[in-house]
C-alpha cells in the first residue's frame, strides 16, 4: 500500500485530535461544603485504562489545585487559626502543603524537603498524616509510615518548613 502525503497529513491530524479529546480532563466533584470543592480529575484515558490512577482537586477561594493528598474531606480544619490545611502530592518531587486562612482569604504554601506529607490526610492506622499542634505562629504536623515519624514544623511568620526530623518507634 502506497501511503500519500494528504493520506499521511489526515492520519497525523486524527491522531492529534484524539490525543487532546483523551487528555482533556473534567472535574466530577464528590465533596463540597462552605470552605472547599472537591472530587477526581477525569479524562477518556479512565475510562480505557480502568485502573490507571485519579487525581484528585481541591477548589479554594476560586483556586484549583491537583495531585490532592488524603481522603475526604481532602483537608484538615484548624480551628484555632480558623484555617485549613491541604496537601499536594506532585508526581516527583516534595509535597506542599497549603494553609488557606478562611476569615482573610490568603493561602501560605510550604514545601517540604525530605518529607512527604499529606497522602494520608484523615486515614487511621499505621500510614496516616495529622496535625499535632497549632499556634499563632506554628504548625507541627506528623506523618506516620508505619514505624516511620517524620515531624515537620510549619513557621507561619516566614512562611517556611522550619525543620523535618525523622524517628522510628
Amino acid at each position: 500500500m502506497k501511503f500519500t502525503r494528504q493520506y499521511l497529513n489526515v492520519t497525523c491530524i486524527g491522531f492529534l485530535a484524539a490525543g487532546i479529546l483523551l487528555s482533556h480532563r473534567f472535574k466530577v466533584e464528590d465533596f463540597r461544603d462552605s470552605k472547599v470543592s472537591s472530587g477526581r480529575l477525569l479524562s477518556a484515558f479512565n475510562l480505557v485504562f480502568v485502573h490507571i490512577s485519579q487525581q484528585r482537586y481541591l477548589t479554594v477561594n476560586g483556586s484549583t489545585y491537583s495531585h490532592i493528598g488524603g481522603i475526604k474531606p481532602y483537608y484538615i480544619h484548624l480551628k484555632p487559626l480558623d484555617s485549613i490545611l491541604f496537601a499536594e502530592e506532585p508526581e516527583h518531587g516534595p509535597s506542599r502543603v497549603y494553609i488557606f486562612n478562611i476569615k482573610s482569604g490568603t493561602i501560605n504554601c510550604f514545601t517540604t524537603i525530605k518529607s512527604s506529607f499529606g497522602g494520608n490526610i484523615n486515614t487511621l492506622g499505621e500510614f496516616t498524616d495529622y496535625v499535632e499542634s497549632t499556634s499563632d505562629n506554628k504548625v507541627i504536623l506528623v506523618s506516620k509510615r508505619g514505624k516511620r515519624v517524620w515531624h515537620i514544623v510549619l513557621n507561619l511568620i516566614s512562611h517556611r518548613v522550619d525543620s523535618e526530623s525523622f524517628s522510628e518507634e
